[in-house]
């Protein structure tokens, strides 16, 4: 290697070195940021993993009842704790905008529950961040992601998909248009609130079915037997069922499903007019309601 050779390879060695020790530089800095989230994070672990044992340990309905309750307390401080550390991300990116963390921060963030009301936001960041971190592979991941984001939401037209249902039969979002209303449904047999939601489906289809209601169950599952399974021992056979695993399918990006459950409500003209991440009371109260205005009861 000559001297000119080897003076390049130091100079990129170097460059490397730096750039890498800045990251984690940045890092910290956020780490630090986020002591006391992480703080309340882990003390709010603790009350679930209490609450929940004993709720295992009694046999009582009250009991069981009251621990419920206290989780759902839980549950609001969570939400209230994830989204101060978001802004907490949000005003990180702002003042590093040539950082990769700011770029994963920005993806993070908008794959989460808190991140939903905040599209604009990590939008805006997006588009000040150094062009040349918006070319790098999380940079177009981050902005495909926004993408999908943007045209899956509430006042969207449903982005079309063709799949094969359970049975085998040829099953097309857009032929539901201008017929049914549609729920789609993104579960897995493994998922306990996904399955949990179940009876409240059954009952919502049992009501609306005959007024153009169809549920579109869409399933995480990598294993095509404990799915059938569930669908059987839950009785859910009598809506539309079909598997991302056996389609090779992006459905999930395209609707931005980054965690289950997720329930999206379509009507029929083909926009969406209700979408809902995660399960509770919470939810099945607004799913109720929406249901109540779209076939005006």
């Amino acid at each position: 290697m000559n001297l000119a050779s080897l003076l390049l390879l130091l100079m990129f060695l170097t460059i490397s070195y730096c750039s890498k020790s800045q990251v984690s530089k940045d890092q910290i800095k956020l780490n630090t940021l986020h002591q006391k989230t992480e703080t309340i994070r882990h003390t709010l672990g603790f009350y679930y993993k209490s609450y929940y044992a004993k709720i295992e340990a009694t046999d009582e309905t009250l009991e069981k009842r009251d621990y419920q309750n206290k989780i759902d307390s839980l549950d609001k401080l969570t939400d209230i704790n994830n989204n101060e550390e978001l802004l907490i991300d949000l005003k990180f990116v702002k003042t590093h905008l040539s950082s990769p963390i700011s770029l994963h921060a920005l993806l993070y963030r908008l794959e989460r529950r808190e991140g939903l009301n905040y599209y604009k936001e990590i939008y805006s960041l997006f588009n000040s961040l150094n062009p040349a971190l918006k070319k790098t592979e999380k940079g177009v991941e981050l902005k495909e992601a926004l993408l999908n984001f943007k045209n899956s939401s509430v006042g969207k037209m449903a982005p079309d998909f063709s799949v094969e249902d359970i049975k085998n039969n040829e099953l097309v979002l857009s032929s539901f248009r201008n017929k049914k209303y549609v729920l789609l449904d993104f579960w897995a047999s493994w998922c306990v609130p996904c399955r949990q939601d179940f009876s409240f489906m059954k009952e919502i289809y049992q009501k609306y079915n005959s007024k153009d209601l169809e549920i579109i169950n869409i399933s995480r599952d990598e294993n095509n037997e404990l799915w059938k399974r569930a669908i059987e021992n839950d009785s859910i056979g009598m809506w539309r069922h079909f598997s991302l695993k056996e389609n090779k399918s992006s459905v999930e990006k395209l609707f931005f499903v980054t965690a289950i459950p997720v329930k999206i409500l379509i009507n029929k003209e083909g926009i969406i007019i209700g979408r809902w991440r995660g399960s509770g009371e919470e939810n099945i109260a607004a799913i109720r309601k929406s249901l109540r205005e779209t076939f005006m009861e």
